[in-house]
């Protein structure tokens, strides 16, 4: 072999070398690239669930505004409410029969749990 054909040889060989690099680098691209599309979308998901729940606190919060504004109510005085305590199980079991959901679940035990740290 000549000088010529060695190093004819060893080009093509480098350039083999070099394109199965760069395939396996686009490989490992469009693998990320496939991750942090399936991110993307779990975060959309999670974005229109949070603007659904905002939009329904806004709700809840515009419900009491009418109440007031519309219906002339307002909250009892201090001295006319009364607190019930339910003990743990029995608030289970009421959420189990469907006596009210499960915004309304969360929202009681946290109440709960205010008053047990005031000592209440």
């Amino acid at each position: 072999m000549n000088k010529l054909s060695v190093f004819m040889l060893i080009v093509v060989l480098a350039s083999a070398l070099f394109v199965v690099t760069v395939r396996h680098e686009n490989r490992l691209s469009f693998i990320d690239l496939q991750e942090m599309e399936k991110q993307r979308n779990h975060l959309q998901y999670e974005w229109g669930r949070l603007m659904l729940e905002k939009a329904t606190w806004a709700m809840e919060n515009n419900i009491a505004d009418d109440a007031g504004t519309r219906l002339g109510m307002s909250p009892p005085p201090p001295e006319q409410i009364i607190t019930v305590r339910i003990a743990g199980k029995q608030l289970d079991n009421m959420f189990n029969k469907g006596m009210f959901n499960k915004g309304m679940f969360n929202k009681v035990t946290r109440s709960i749990k205010t008053m047990e740290e005031k000592g209440g």
